[in-house]
């Protein structure tokens, strides 16, 4: 644990990765700076960074600290729904990719902040609002068309069920 009114010093070896995280799982470090004893910047990504043989100070500044928001996903079947994301903060965004199993596509995707839809964005992805959301999807058999021609001559085109298809009525 740290004190962002005070100082903690620690011994870590080169190439140590340290995390910074709060104590309240709900909060969220939104801008982490890491400086090594020459002030030159080490890179901090998802809060984490590697010790680079030198000291380092961390800072952590005012109202860097802010509220999470839960990022549900709700259980479906027939593919997958993942989020970049599982805590965000207001404005975050947030990528949600879906999968669908083999023979199926992407029916509905819904992000909900309670029964209010979330809009996406116009590159698909959408905005964090101040409260927790959940993103829903649903994937439907693929169909397919199959177009034959209706003037055949001296012959005929049938269509052969094959007995390792079923199909839902």
């Amino acid at each position: 644990a740290y004190d962002a009114n005070g100082e903690v010093a620690t011994a870590a070896p080169k190439d140590a990765v340290i995390e910074i995280k709060p104590d309240d799982s709900t909060m969220i470090l939104k801008d982490v700076t890491v400086k090594d004893a020459d002030e030159d910047a080490v890179t901090v990504e998802d809060n984490k960074f590697t010790m680079p043989g030198k000291a380092v100070t961390v800072t952590v500044a005012e109202g860097d600290l802010v509220q999470g928001y839960a990022v549900n996903v709700a259980a479906t079947e027939n593919g997958t729904v993942t989020v970049n994301k599982t805590l965000a903060a207001k404005d975050d965004v947030i990528t949600v990719t879906t999968t669908p199993a083999t023979g199926y596509k992407l029916g509905t995707l819904k992000v909900m902040n309670g029964a209010t839809e979330v809009t996406a964005e116009a590159d698909g992805s959408y905005k964090m609002p101040e409260a927790a959301i959940t993103v829903t999807a649903t994937f439907v058999k693929e169909e397919y068309t199959i177009t034959l021609p209706t003037n055949v001559i001296n012959g005929t085109i049938a269509m052969i069920r094959n007995p390792e298809i079923t199909t839902e009525e």
